[in-house]
């Protein structure tokens, strides 16, 4: 006979009944599945309860604290590393700058602080704060302040300080020496310059008298040049510091702008060589020319062998730009109209020339038809061009003819043909024998000895980027040349290459490709000078003897790392973490190094690293945070249609819990899985009216998905990913599928608008300066002077095609033609003046939902660009963005205030 099952009582629900003796196996097995439901059942309610109880150990963070929150800036390590920088930034404090040893607990703060500059001695440093300059005893923290102080720094290796202070009558410069504190002072001072050596002063006084002093000498200046009822301006050193140029400033009978002479003394210490290059003089060969002086572009230059300077002559025509006259806009014309009457006219566009002192020999290097130029680093050559050569043309610039100008002889050597001049694209090496260019996915060089064009990166097959359809492509990047011109370095797509300009060899110093990880070389921190360019600047240099430093990125997990490369063999690391690394910089005079450091969930710090690559903490930013309920972040991943392999950054709620579903608001622009460990500080201060905290403080899920796209296809290739990433969450089983919002600026804001229009997945959208109309835009004026159809023939709108080539693919890519079909509740945002996206954009996509009689809101800040720059317009938009999200995703009635 079969047992008897206990009755239980209703009070009793809940407590096992307990077995008799003798009760046949399988009662047992019955009972102990029952005792482990019940198990599992008090565990997970013990759970729940201790994360609610942890919750609530935590505080909420609400707006009111958002003003706590500071950001770190990395300052600069003193030569030896003892010392270093910071700063840290607030929005509702005082920003402060700190100085603090590395070896020691010592920490000196400086409320509004700006800079430091450190003395070569580890004694001594400047800090400018407050419009003061304060010299700080480093060991001993006295302090000695100066008001009024426009600018200083060391002279002599740090024996002396000089700076410049604004007085009642005029600017006052004063140097101190800083062993004795004894001091000389310049009144009336109009402007100077140091030596590029940091041993002389050059400056000229309110009366245009010219003189120098060399502090180590003595403090009495040494007068070149005697007052003068003509201003003098903008002193000039040559590399070596032992010449000196000016310009003298002059009208003649009936010109309107002011003309100039140079001045030029190429031997001080004996001052017997003075040259003057004077366009009032019948003699001078710039007789009847006018020599320019523009403070934006480098008007001067004196060659490193004192042989030629370098200047700008103006054009020689005026510019007609009248706007009174009628305009005639012909198609046939290289330039479109506006941008026409602003470069297009090569007479009268500005010329650089060079003057020869000693033969007192002129050489215009621009002419009127090549306009465009760059200088080799000594003053020799010029790489000339014509920039609007092959105009109208589907790039943002177009490629030209580059040619070879010997400056001695003015003769010209033809280079390459249709090659891009784009930062990036060409470079010279600091021999001043060899340009480097890229062209047809391959890196070259040009041998000016030889007259050679060599292949250097034969067999290197991912140096292209793939980013936009159409035109050339960039490069992966190049880093510089080595200091004695024997490798050109260039990245590939995941490694770093040393590339003999013979093109006899080709040396990979990382292994990147392997391990899906890319390798980098951080060039701020091992740059020896740049080199001189009038636009850009065409290339670094990098002594090999010193090493390279490197910067790694893991493409699986995002995370990232240093690494240390000799010529001894591989890297080695200094250092790889689960974390954001960034702004390494290292000590002038030793092995020493200061870094940050971020997660998602761990504020900004500063370490410092020495020689054997130890690190330690020396600055933790906002630790209130421990004191609030904060997120943690996930790297998810998901595949498109196309069978792409995507990631995105998940943002989890604080106090998240498991098996509940929140609402979510996905964040789309491109690809962003690489800000995986960012650290956002919760603000309403934001460009583009979103900050994440704000969001993962209130109980809301954000997602950040990678977008990979299709030729052709901007709009649908958003769509695609988008809804792949949100299916990726929701199957997940922590995002609430009803209660999804949708948020993206500029090309995000286009791909948000373009989105909604297809799908009805969001409950919610905010598009921030986005363009609707494909087909209008591309036939608009980018910025008011060229059109705009190249952003979409070869750049970021991705139709790689003119409009009358793949009409329809842009009307199927606008927004603007499927709004009947939007149903998701939109608010677009833009600024008045933007000139990146004009605000018909969205004053289009507004009238026509109007028309429609859909939802739509429209707010427009007056006088704001294509980002909100303005701090009470930046909170405005914020606060909006979050009513907006509040009310379609959790039904929290919109503030009266917020005018929605």
């Amino acid at each position: 006979m079969g047992t008897k099952k206990p009755v239980v009582s209703p009070s009793r629900i809940g407590t096992p009944a307990q077995p008799k003796l003798g009760t046949p196996k399988y009662g047992l097995l019955k009972f102990m599945i029952m005792v482990l439901k019940k198990a599992f059942l008090f565990l997970w309610l013990l759970s729940a309860s201790m994360a609610h109880c942890q919750k609530q150990d935590k505080l909420d963070l609400t707006m009111k604290d958002y003003d706590q929150w500071n950001t770190l800036v990395a300052g600069d390590l003193s030569p030896q590393g003892t010392w270093l920088s910071y700063r840290l930034a607030y929005n509702g404090g005082v920003d402060t700058l700190f100085v603090k040893g590395t070896k020691t607990e010592k920490v000196y703060p400086f409320p509004q602080g700006r800079k430091v500059l450190f003395g070569s001695d580890e004694k001594w440093a400047l800090v400018f704060a407050e419009g003061a300059l304060i010299l700080l005893d480093l060991p001993q923290g006295k302090q000695k302040v100066w008001d009024k102080v426009i600018s200083g720094q060391f002279m002599g290796n740090s024996k002396f300080v000089l700076f410049e202070k604004l007085m009642e009558e005029g600017k006052e410069l004063m140097i101190m020496e800083l062993a004795s504190g004894r001091t000389t002072n310049i009144d009336m001072i109009k402007e100077y310059t140091v030596s590029p050596n940091g041993n002389k002063v050059a400056y000229i006084l309110n009366d245009n008298a010219v003189a120098i002093l060399n502090p180590a000498r003595g403090l009495g200046a040494k007068v070149l040049f005697r007052e003068n009822p003509l201003p003098r301006k903008h002193l000039v050193w040559n590399p070596d510091s032992d010449a000196l140029a000016f310009l003298e400033e002059f009208i003649e009978n009936g010109d309107k702008a002011p003309n100039h002479r140079i001045h030029f003394i190429e031997d001080l210490a004996h001052a017997k060589e003075y040259f003057i290059l004077d366009p009032s003089s019948p003699s001078s060969p710039v007789y009847g020319k006018t020599i320019l002086y523009n403070p934006s572009f480098t008007p001067l230059a004196i060659a490193p062998d004192n042989g030629n300077l370098i200047f700008y002559l103006k054009g020689d025509t005026e510019s007609d730009n009248n706007e009174d006259e009628v305009q005639v806009w012909r198609s046939g014309d290289r330039l479109e109209y506006p941008r026409n009457l602003l470069e297009g006219d090569p007479k009268g566009r500005p010329k650089l020339a060079c003057w020869f002192p000693k033969t007192d020999r002129l050489l215009e290097i621009m002419d009127n038809e090549r306009y465009g130029a760059y200088l080799t680093e000594d003053k020799k050559k010029a790489i000339v061009f014509d920039p609007h050569r092959y105009e109208p043309q589907p790039e943002s610039y177009g490629p030209t003819d580059l040619w070879l100008m010997d400056l001695a002889t003015g003769k010209r050597e033809f280079i390459v043909g249709h090659q891009s001049y784009k930062t990036g694209f060409l470079g010279a090496s600091p021999n001043n024998r060899y340009i480097n260019y890229y062209k047809n996915r391959q890196w070259w060089s040009f041998d000016f000895t030889t007259g050679h064009h060599v292949l250097l990166s034969h067999n290197i097959n991912d140096l292209e980027q793939k980013s936009y359809p159409g035109g050339q492509q960039p490069s992966h990047g190049v880093a510089g040349w080595t200091a004695d011109s024997k490798f050109l370095i260039i990245h590939s797509e995941y490694d770093v290459w040393l590339l003999s300009p013979n093109g006899k060899e080709q040396i990979r110093l990382t292994d990147g490709k392997s391990q899906n990880i890319r390798y980098r070389v951080v060039t701020d921190l091992n740059r020896k000078k740049t080199h001189f360019s009038l636009y850009d600047p065409i290339g670094r240099t990098f002594d090999l003897r010193d090493g390279l430093v490197l910067e790694s990125f893991d493409l699986n997990d995002k995370s990232m790392g240093y690494f240390r490369w000799t010529t001894k063999g591989k890297p080695t690391k200094m250092i790889t973490k689960k974390a954001k690394l960034a702004h390494l910089k290292k000590a002038a005079d030793s092995e020493n190094f200061i870094y940050t450091l971020q997660r998602a969930d761990h504020s900004p710090q500063l370490l410092y690293m020495d020689a054997n690559f130890k690190s330690k903490s020396m600055v933790r930013t906002n630790v209130q945070q421990e004191n609030y309920g904060w997120g943690k972040t996930e790297l998810i991943a998901y595949t498109n249609s196309a069978g792409d392999q995507l990631h995105g950054v998940l943002h989890y709620p604080a106090g998240y819990i498991e098996g509940r579903q929140y609402p979510m608001v996905v964040n789309i622009y491109e690809t962003q899985s690489q800000y995986f460990h960012n650290y956002f500080n919760p603000t309403v201060y934001n460009t583009n009216g979103f900050c994440p905290t704000i969001y993962t403080t209130d109980d809301y899920l954000v997602l950040y998905p990678d977008i990979a796209h299709q030729d052709g296809e901007p709009g649908p290739s958003a769509v695609d990913c988008v809804e792949a990433a949100v299916k990726k969450v929701v199957d997940m089983g922590v995002a609430d599928r009803e209660h999804i919002g949708l948020i993206g600026y500029s090309f995000g804001g286009y791909q948000t608008a373009f989105i909604v229009s297809q799908s009805n997945t969001f409950a919610a959208a905010v598009s921030g300066c986005g363009y609707v109309d494909l087909v209008g835009n591309s036939l608009s004026l980018d910025k008011g002077t060229r059109s705009n159809m190249w952003r979409y023939q070869t750049h970021q709108k991705r139709m790689g095609a003119s409009l009358y080539e793949d009409f329809q693919g842009f009307v199927d890519n606008s927004p603007i033609t499927f709004a009947e079909h939007i149903e998701t509740p939109l608010m677009s945002v833009t600024g008045t003046r933007d000139t990146q996206v004009d605000p018909q954009e969205s004053m289009k996509l507004h009238l026509a939902l109007r028309s429609l009689k859909k939802e739509h809101t429209l707010v427009l800040y007056p006088g704001e660009g294509h980002v909100i720059t303005t701090p009470k317009f930046q909170k405005d938009l914020t606060l909006k963005t979050k009513a907006w999200f509040d009310y379609y995703l959790k039904k929290i009635p919109i503030p009266k205030e917020m005018g929605l």
